[in-house]
């Protein structure tokens, strides 16, 4: 692992601290091998997708992401300082990478709940989620894919609540 790597790794380890979409995609190392990690899909006015590779963030859960660092961008965003939100963890599209090293040879599946937000093209949007990952040569040789999840799918009542605190749709 590269110092500069490392350096991000501590930075951010104890907990992510919100930043803007803008910095967080910033925040890359040139370290191009795959990796596992989470995504989110986050409507602040428009969707925006925002990838946490295990190579940067080695520990995160989508809890953690969602408590330190969606939670708080949604609060700021829309000015809503409820609490409830921070539990809302399901009321966002999301989806994970998960490597297999059990098989031979090793796998990575791109586990998400066929909820990519309408209005933007899936094949375009799941080909920006390959890319954040690095996971385009292993995609072309058939060892990595995607596969509908039910644990990553959105639950409705997250959904609306989330709408109600906001007091307007999100356009799933």
């Amino acid at each position: 692992m590269s110092k500069f790597s490392e350096e991000l790794i501590n930075k951010f380890k104890d907990s992510l601290k919100p930043r803007s979409l803008e910095d967080l995609n910033k925040i890359r190392t040139a370290d191009s091998k795959p990796t596992a990690g989470i995504w989110y899909y986050v409507y602040l006015g428009e969707w925006k997708l925002v990838c946490f590779p295990n190579s940067q963030y080695p520990s995160y859960s989508h809890m953690d992401v969602w408590q330190n660092y969606i939670a708080p961008q949604i609060k700021e965003f829309y000015s809503k300082d409820s609490e409830a939100i921070n539990q809302l963890m399901y009321s966002m599209p999301r989806g994970r990478v998960d490597f297999d090293d059990t098989l031979n040879p090793p796998r990575f599946y791109l586990l998400y709940g066929n909820d990519i937000p309408s209005g933007l093209d899936a094949e375009s949007e799941k080909a920006k989620i390959v890319s954040e990952f690095n996971l385009s040569g292993l995609m072309a040789r058939g060892l990595a894919e995607f596969q509908i999840v039910g644990h990553e799918m959105m639950i409705d009542k997250h959904k609306n609540t989330l709408q109600n605190i906001l007091g307007m749709p999100i356009p799933y």
